[in-house]
């Protein structure tokens, strides 16, 4: 994955980062400027044609099937696992391209190579962001649900006896983190923000009093220009 080593714009065209490697693989995205993809339109024979600029396109990433996806919607999308195959896009198209998106710089590329690499279901996740959560916690707790003697509750089952242990069973663990934190936490549902300088009391308190009540410890690496 190869840096852009710029800021604000890139070719003269609008920059910003990527938040994360798209579909898992492509690090680079271009949108396209419009909607509007079709010129002709035959209302008896349906038959319709494509503007010459975005038929141009088509060709080109039919030219490169195993690294280049387009996506066509409200907004269009093209996407690209490589540099040098989205250079060569945006040479070719700079005038209909309104914004591109791709990894900055050195960090920059390795919070996306390392937000990759994770999995949905790992302990410890990381999360591309432009700041920290609410601009000021650095790290989400996902607490679990609890184990209530029939599975594992997702909280599926509203208004019963069982969601609302559940619920009580997550405030009290809140409450425990908020007492490891000194009351500098924020909670909704499930998701408790917290700074990681408090991280090691709050997890090693949480293990004394409860049974793995942490599904997920999310942290944040900040890249500004998202």
């Amino acid at each position: 994955m190869k840096a852009l080593n710029k800021k604000n714009k890139y070719k003269g065209i609008k920059l910003s980062g990527s938040p994360k490697v798209f579909y898992g693989k492509y690090p680079y995205r271009v949108k396209i400027e419009g909607n509007n993809i079709i010129t002709f339109y035959d209302d008896e024979t349906n038959n319709s044609s494509y503007n010459n600029t975005f038929s141009k396109m088509l060709d080109f990433v039919e030219q490169y099937p195993k690294t280049v996806k387009f996506l066509n919607g409200w907004s269009r999308y093209a996407y690209f696992h490589s540099k040098d195959t989205f250079d060569r896009f945006i040479d070719l198209f700079s005038d209909s391209i309104q914004e591109v998106t791709g990894p900055l710089n050195k960090t920059h590329a390795s919070h996306l190579a390392t937000v990759n690499a994770e999995k949905y279901w790992d302990y410890k996740q990381h999360v591309i962001r432009k700041d920290n959560y609410f601009g000021k916690w650095d790290t989400k707790l996902v607490l679990r649900y609890p184990d209530l003697g029939f599975g594992r509750f997702y909280g599926a089952v509203h208004n019963t006896t069982q969601y609302a242990k559940a619920m009580k069973h997550i405030a009290k663990v809140g409450a425990t983190i908020q007492d490891c934190s000194e009351g500098d936490v924020r909670q909704h549902h499930r998701s408790v923000y917290v700074n990681s300088a408090d991280l090691d009391d709050i997890t090693m308190f949480l293990k004394l009093k409860y049974k793995e009540p942490i599904r997920h410890i999310v942290s944040v690496l900040v890249v500004e220009n998202l």
